[in-house]
């Protein structure tokens, strides 16, 4: 511990003598000025703990030491002034510069012995308390800022989710809320604190969701339920709210927390599935119509009524191509005509027919050449690698005398057909 430092501003040698012979004993360090002007300047070097000061000195006297010193109530060091009789006005000039602590002469030695013990230790106690302060600002101000950056970490977590989210008191007003929250509402996020729900939205759409939040507050159960919400622009949506109360550090219910996701469009999206939904179930029951007009068909004579076949299958098929948007929709479409037209003909019995050794899956790939179908194609058709259309379609050119020829396998096999229709 450092020894206190005292410093005695007085021009009476008797006193500085007196003083010095007084405190020598108690293990202070002593230093002396004859004048406040030298006072100043010892003031600076020496850095003491107690100054006793004369009001009464030549060039500087103690009114004008002090009002130079500019002392203030967290100063280092404490002024004891020394004063004679009848200087009340002065002492009133001292209280009013910060001087608390007197000394009347004469000089009591026991007295000034005391006072500047009681000054040392209460000024050291006055800086204790000023590091426990300062070191309790500093913690203080720490945990300040930690918990406003988790605040604020916070506040960016929930501004960074796309679903509306806020906060209402057990008043039901609203405390807070996220980015998205303000752009479905179109109002600025320092405009959201005490402002009610029901005055962003129309009263039909907030009669049910008042209720429900009277509920949550009261039975504190989290909730879900739809809703049609109509703003005050008079725009609807459809509206899915997810709902918890939350509590204080005491498990009190502080107010609720919501969640709103829109689902307008899926429930558009809903409708729409629904509709073709029911247009496909009316197209299914007419495809069903015609497939068994096509069995009871192949009961009668086939070449008559394919014809008939196909004027009852072509309207139907161009109706239901004009409610199927998705082109997987199509695709099934096309294959089923594909099918009939397949079926209707007789070029794949009139092959079979020719003796020319052609296997089941070699007439199938003649007649799918014959419609147009490339191997890719064809091998969808078939369930088959568009290696095995090229094999079946190599044996086919053989068996049909066209392996050393320049002639187009469909060509061919149309001009066949043709053949076959006229001889029939």
């Amino acid at each position: 511990m450092a020894i206190p430092k005292i410093l005695i501003i007085d021009d009476e040698k008797a006193i500085q003598s007196a003083m010095q012979k007084a405190l020598k004993n108690e293990g202070y360090s002593l230093c002396f000025a004859n004048n406040g002007k030298e006072g100043i300047k010892l003031l600076a070097q020496e850095n003491p703990t107690v100054v006793f000061l004369d009001l009464r000195m030549p060039e500087m006297d103690g009114i004008e030491f002090l009002k130079n010193a500019k002392l203030t109530y967290d100063a280092p060091y404490t002024v004891v002034v020394i004063t004679g009789h009848g200087d009340d006005r002065d002492i009133n000039e001292c209280y009013k510069l910060g001087v608390t602590n007197f000394l009347r002469k004469p000089l009591s030695m026991v007295e000034v012995c005391c006072l500047a013990k009681r000054c040392i230790e209460v000024k050291q106690i006055e800086l204790e308390l000023a590091n426990h302060r300062n070191n309790l600002q500093s913690l203080v101000d720490q945990q300040t800022a930690t918990i406003k950056q988790q605040l604020q970490f916070q506040q960016i977590l929930i501004d960074s989710l796309p679903v509306p989210i806020y906060f209402k008191d057990t008043d039901l007003k609203l405390i807070g809320a996220n980015t998205a929250f303000c752009q479905w509402f179109g109002i600025k996020k320092n405009k959201v604190a005490g402002r009610r729900l029901e005055e962003l939205l129309s009263p039909a759409s907030t009669k049910k969701d008042l209720q429900k939040d009277e509920q949550l507050i009261n039975k504190h159960k989290s909730q879900e339920y739809q809703v049609k919400l109509e703003s005050k622009d008079g725009s609807k949506n459809d509206v899915v709210f997810h709902k918890a109360v939350f509590k204080n550090q005491d498990g009190e219910v502080s107010g609720l927390i919501g969640a709103m996701v829109d689902v307008t469009e899926r429930e558009r999206t809903s409708k729409k599935l629904a509709e073709k939904s029911e247009a496909l179930k009316h197209a299914n029951m007419s495809l069903r119509i015609l497939i068994k007009q096509l069995s009871d068909a192949q009961s009668e004579d086939r070449t008559s009524n394919m014809p008939n076949l196909k004027e009852l299958v072509m309207p139907s098929s161009d109706q239901l191509e004009a409610i199927l948007d998705s082109p997987t929709e199509r695709g099934y479409l096309e294959n089923i005509m594909l099918n009939l037209n397949r079926v209707t003909s007789n070029f794949s019995k009139q092959l079979a027919q020719m003796n020319l050794g052609l296997s089941p899956k070699e007439i199938q790939v003649a007649d799918l050449i014959r419609i147009g179908l490339s191997n890719k194609e064809s091998a969808i058709q078939m369930n088959v690698t568009k290696s095995t259309i090229e094999f079946h379609r190599d044996n086919l050119r053989k068996k049909l005398g066209l392996k050393h020829e320049k002639k187009n396998l469909r060509a061919y096999i149309l001009a066949l057909d043709a053949s076959m229709q006229k001889n029939k």
